[in-house]
């Protein structure tokens, strides 16, 4: 549909209802750094709506055609856009394994296999917030840059009520920044096929679906989380313990592993 439509007034009005009812008809979840669709394939299997971020076009194209039916159905969004502290554009360095792909300079993206530098938009998590609704919980997993994403969250705005983040060189100061958003509860959880943990039966949140979870996968989130709970002093001292014995598992020839904090808001439903 045209922004040239002869009935302007009726094409706004046509895009209001449409937002609305995507809004409203289920939860609400942000999948940034949505790579192939493996955790927006779960999302939507437990039942939620999912608005698809990614700043590679490629695969945003790839989504595209995989989720064609739930496009239509109103179901999920895709939107092709990095995330950042503030809208511009940056240079994106494209690995050849594109999971390691990221807007930072000094990650797996540049230093490990092949890769090419685009240069593509980026925008502030408030200002997609407020364009394609609050998501109840945010997935956050772009290799490095989760900082800048993290300080595009607006003060004194609606957030979400859950949202998780790659654990990476920033983490500390990621936490600083969650707590001054009003986040006071935070879980540790090692990532991998091997360590992520099975959902509870009857689910908690959404849909009961039982999957078995591949490296690719985040795993669960909110209340479908054990109940372990920690707040920030806490959180940070088990992570410092968590990136303690990794080093030590790679001074022994195995393999490091990778880890996600999960963080609750103040107000979210318990």
């Amino acid at each position: 549909m045209s922004d040239h439509s002869p009935f302007p007034g009726r094409l706004a009005r046509l895009r209001g209802r449409l937002l609305r009812r995507f809004r409203m008809r289920a939860p609400l979840i942000f999948d940034v750094g949505a790579n192939l669709g493996q955790d927006s394939r779960y999302y939507l299997d437990k039942g939620f709506n999912v608005v698809a971020i990614d700043a590679d076009p490629a695969l945003c194209e790839k989504l595209r055609q995989r989720f064609a039916a739930e496009i239509l159905r109103d179901r999920l969004r895709v939107v092709q856009v990095g995330v950042g502290e503030e809208a511009g554009v940056l240079p994106f360095y494209v690995n050849e394994f594109s999971e390691w792909s990221s807007f930072n300079p000094n990650s797996k993206a540049t230093e490990q296999l092949e890769h090419r530098v685009m240069e593509l938009p980026v925008a502030p998590l408030a200002a997609l917030i407020a364009r394609h609704g609050l998501p109840y919980y945010l997935k956050l997993d772009i290799e490095g840059f989760e900082l800048p994403a993290i300080k595009g969250l607006g003060e004194g705005a609606a957030l979400p009520s859950y949202l998780s983040v790659e654990v990476n060189g920033h983490w500390r100061e990621i936490l600083d920044r969650l707590a001054a958003l009003g986040y006071a509860d935070f879980q540790l959880i090692r990532q991998g096929k091997e360590f992520l943990p099975q959902p509870p039966e009857p689910a908690r949140e959404g849909h009961s679906h039982r999957l078995s979870f591949s490296n690719a996968h985040s795993g669960p989130f909110g209340r479908d989380l054990p109940d372990n709970w920690l707040p920030r002093t806490e959180i940070e001292n088990r992570t410092q313990a968590a990136l303690t014995e990794a080093r030590q598992r790679v001074a022994i020839g195995e393999k490091h592993g990778w880890f996600d904090i999960h963080a609750r808001h103040a107000k979210a439903p318990r």
